[in-house]
């Protein structure tokens, strides 16, 4: 059956980061609330998009220099389970900061493939 519905999130990301050497140069960390908008296809399969609103934390330089920014979502996703669903989704990130009076856009984007378990049904 087609409806349409809605999703929400809060994800924390630990963002791995090495230098040369191979060992982990930073603590950087991303804080990521999704809301969706939702169309089930059928009863396995469903679509959303939806804004997300993200912050990055670690250094001194990102927690000081890049605010909290607006940034889009678009999946696919097929539920494999009552209690879990494995999801395809383009995402990106978008924020903006300043340093030393230079101001400039952090962009982050790329595919992610996740399987959600749903803690309410």
């Amino acid at each position: 059956t087609k409806t349409i519905g809605y999703s929400g999130f809060l994800v924390y990301q630990d963002i791995k980061d090495l230098d040369s050497s191979g060992k982990k140069s930073s603590n950087l960390r991303n804080m990521r609330l999704m809301g969706n908008a939702t169309y089930g296809i059928n009863a396995q399969v469903y679509t959303y998009g939806g804004l997300n609103l993200s912050k990055y934390y670690g250094s001194g330089f990102v927690e000081d220099a890049l605010d909290a920014g607006i940034g889009y979502q678009a999946g696919i996703g097929l539920k494999i389970h009552k209690r879990a669903q494995l999801e395809i989704e383009y995402l990106t990130l978008l924020n903006e900061g300043s340093q030393k009076g230079v101001n400039f856009d952090a962009q982050s984007k790329g595919m992610m493939i996740r399987l959600n378990t749903p803690l309410f049904m």
